[in-house]
């Protein structure tokens, strides 16, 4: 019975020590993302906000928080994570109300929370080191988990995200102990086009280049046939648990899809259908939802021009964006009605899509075909042109013909094709091109 009792003993030590050990490691031995520590810091911290702003990296580059703050009179946050999903945003608006009641909670989310309800283990290691609360922490552990059953990866996430120095350990120890005057230490080994201007905002200075990604990345996509765009079920059960805890904190819930480039609705054929689902769902329970990507140009103009990467916006395009947010806020807490400054739906959104954001050019047998993706009002317009050492040959003038003749292209020669909207002279071709060294490949 005795020896029972010591191997009981020794037993319940041995996992006192490991998970003590755990903890220390996932505390000091995981690296620690900069850009993602100074907003957590600063919101344990503070007590004054009345407007939450929550969601992805989207909400802490897209929304300048002191710009709304100072044109609603709101005390404005934006609180955000990258890659963060419902999961974590139940656990980071929890971190919110432990000090702060905001009278309204903004709830952003994205096609891309929509199609799984999977939280990102890269979202998870960094939220979780700043969730005060033990109860929140295993709540979130286990939310996150029970949707993709990595139970062991985030118990042990200092095995994929640990530190590999020193001074990744002096760095994660500082930004969570002393987190502006370690940025102030790190500020010359950081990018200087990157800055944190408090309040959850982190300002890119960047130059919007995406043309090049644009083309390679957002070709049409096809989806199976009898794919159902419907929000899953335990998508559903977290946005209700989200708005129960808005309703228990006094909080009043708003959900907002924040625009993206408009390269994404035409791309993608997910992404406009999961957002009405979204829309649908929260009109039947409550929940008032506004899709900014339906904006109409009268009340917000087009921010494509404003983006650095696929998906977020620089400085400029984010100050632009956060004077509408403001603008469109006061309207809807002063009662006005704001559904009018919004296209009805995707049809009518597409329809009011005047341009041409990307062509592209495959083989199919003896030829070139092109495409590309534009509103559902547009006739594209190519043009062929042959490059031949880095010099360019008109093939044919612009025409609604998409294809071109396999054998119009000799050997050694590149062929580009350039596409614009049909009755918009000035407007910029985009385009696509296949090289000589790709059409070997074809057999030309």
């Amino acid at each position: 019975m005795n020896k029972n009792i010591r191997s009981f003993l020794r037993f319940g030590a041995f996992l006192l020590i490991l998970v003590l050990v755990v903890l220390l490691a996932n505390a000091v031995l995981i690296q620690t993302d900069t850009y993602s520590a100074l907003p957590l810091a600063e919101l344990k911290s503070r007590d004054d906000i009345d407007l939450a702003v929550v969601g992805s990296s989207i909400v802490g580059e897209h929304l300048n928080a002191n710009l709304v703050s100072e044109q609603t009179g709101l005390t404005a946050f934006s609180a955000s994570v990258p890659s963060l999903s419902l999961q974590g945003e139940i656990a980071l608006t929890r971190e919110i109300y432990r000090k702060n009641s905001p009278a309204y909670t903004v709830l952003s989310l994205e096609p891309y929370n929509l199609n799984s309800a999977k939280e990102y283990t890269s979202a998870y290691y960094r939220l979780t080191p700043y969730l005060s609360s033990w109860h929140d922490k295993i709540t979130y552990y286990l939310d996150a988990c029970r949707e993709d059953g990595l139970y062991l990866d985030r118990l042990f996430m200092f095995r994929e995200f640990g530190v590999e120095s020193l001074s990744d350990i002096l760095k994660t120890v500082g930004l969570r102990l002393n987190p502006l005057k370690t940025y102030e230490k790190l500020k010359p080994t950081l990018d200087d086009t990157v800055t944190y201007e408090g309040s959850g905002f982190l300002r890119y200075d960047r130059e919007p280049d995406v043309a090049d990604l644009v083309r390679e990345k957002l070709q049409r996509e096809e989806m199976p046939d009898g794919y159902v765009y419907e929000l899953l079920e335990p998508t559903k059960a977290l946005l209700l648990r989200y708005k129960a805890l808005c309703e228990e904190k006094g909080s009043q819930l708003m959900i907002l899809l924040f625009p993206n480039l408009t390269a994404h609705a035409l791309a993608e054929p997910e992404y406009l259908p999961y957002c009405e689902s979204l829309m649908a769902f929260c009109r039947e329970n409550g929940i008032p939802c506004y899709n900014f990507q339906y904006v109409k140009a009268d009340y917000m103009e087009n921010l494509d021009a404003y983006y650095y990467d696929l998906y977020h916006l620089n400085g400029e395009g984010a100050d632009k964006f956060s004077a509408f947010f403001a603008r469109f806020f006061n309207a809807y807490v002063g009662g006005e009605d704001v559904d009018g400054w919004f296209y009805a739906d995707s049809a009518e959104y597409l329809a009011s899509v005047d341009r041409v954001t990307n062509a592209w050019l495959v083989r199919r047998g003896d030829q070139f075909v092109a495409d590309c993706n534009r509103g559902t009002q547009v006739t594209p317009l190519y043009r062929f042109c042959l490059s031949t050492d880095g010099v360019q040959t008109l093939l044919r003038d612009y025409s609604e013909d998409n294809t071109l003749p396999v054998s119009a292209v000799p050997a050694g020669s590149s062929v580009f094709v350039y596409a614009v909207p049909a009755g918009q002279p000035d407007a910029e071709p985009v385009f696509d091109m296949i090289w000589s060294s790709e059409l070997g490949a074809y057999g030309t």
